[in-house]
């Protein structure tokens, strides 16, 4: 299940992602419930792991290469993997919401 709850005004739109259901087999057991900090962001590294490159975020901010093209960038996203398959703590600590529409709208969520 997967809640999206989408606020519209003249000066502000922002979408709300409430509860949000994952099947992975060997790494999410079912029946796991997880009440923590998680980013849409949070998915580009966790399935670049999951498909062989753990470390991606630290290649990218180096220079990392793939398929013969040189890629470097900044992933805002952390690998929650250990926090999904319940070794770990998640790494994410913060959430930050900024609004393009209305620059007076922020909020920032801390563990």
């Amino acid at each position: 299940m997967i809640r999206l709850e989408i606020v519209a005004s003249e000066w502000n739109i922002r979408l709300i992602f409430g509860p949000m259901m994952v099947r992975w087999p060997g790494t999410v057991k079912p029946g796991t419930v997880i009440n923590d900090i998680f980013s849409h962001e949070d998915w580009m590294p966790t399935l670049l792991a999951a498909v062989g490159e753990p470390n991606i975020k630290e290649k990218l901010l180096k220079r990392h290469s793939a398929r013969g093209k040189n890629f470097k960038a900044h992933l805002d996203g952390y690998n929650p993997t250990d926090l999904l398959s319940r070794k770990g703590p998640g790494k994410r600590n913060e959430i930050i919401y900024l609004s393009y529409i209305n620059s007076s709208n922020v909020s920032i969520r801390k563990k």
